[in-house]
């Protein structure tokens, strides 16, 4: 059987359930591998390190894992990953949330000043990944995506695609 290639909103629905315990980890460590996967490497008080993987592109995932199954680390950090690490640093994961029905997640961080700093997630298309500071101004972003309903660029403030019916709070 061929390995799961996409997510669909009722897994991510679940799974966003699952991450409930994850919340207070502490971020470490970002890689990049090949711009497909993004893993952050997380410090849970009396758990240990445990790694957040999300792949974009042709295998679109998100889950957490334990250091020892993992892929090693690149040899030399990308840029968006050196990015990471420098507003990530010492913050604290407090949330994964779903947005509306979609395949999108917001990935909430809190520094050590109070700044929030939200990831975004697009578990769709060819997927991205984008990063948020004040008033939800992308610092940067994986792909830069120009579309006739929105644009999703560094500089941009993020805007969500049209929401999709969530069959779990439809009236009949």
């Amino acid at each position: 059987m061929d390995p799961k290639r996409e997510v669909s909103s009722v897994d991510i629905l679940t799974l966003v359930k699952e991450f409930k315990e994850y919340s207070g980890a502490i971020f470490d460590k970002a890689y990049c591998h090949d711009k497909e996967l993004i893993r952050l490497r997380m410090r849970r008080p009396g758990t240990g390190r445990e790694d957040l993987l999300m792949g974009v592109g042709n295998t679109k995932k998100i889950h957490f894992s334990t250091v020892e199954n993992v892929p090693p680390a690149p040899d030399r950090a990308l840029e968006f990953a050196m990015m990471l690490r420098s507003k990530l640093k010492g913050c604290r994961l407090n949330s994964i949330e779903q947005h509306g029905f979609d395949r999108i997640l917001k990935i909430n961080f809190e520094s050590y000043n109070g700044d929030d700093i939200i990831i975004i997630l697009e578990l769709f298309g060819e997927g991205n990944l984008s990063v948020l500071g004040d008033g939800n101004k992308i610092i940067r972003c994986l792909r830069t995506v120009r579309l006739s309903s929105r644009t999703v660029a560094a500089g941009m403030a993020y805007e969500f695609p049209p929401t999709r019916l969530n069959p779990f709070e439809t009236d009949f």
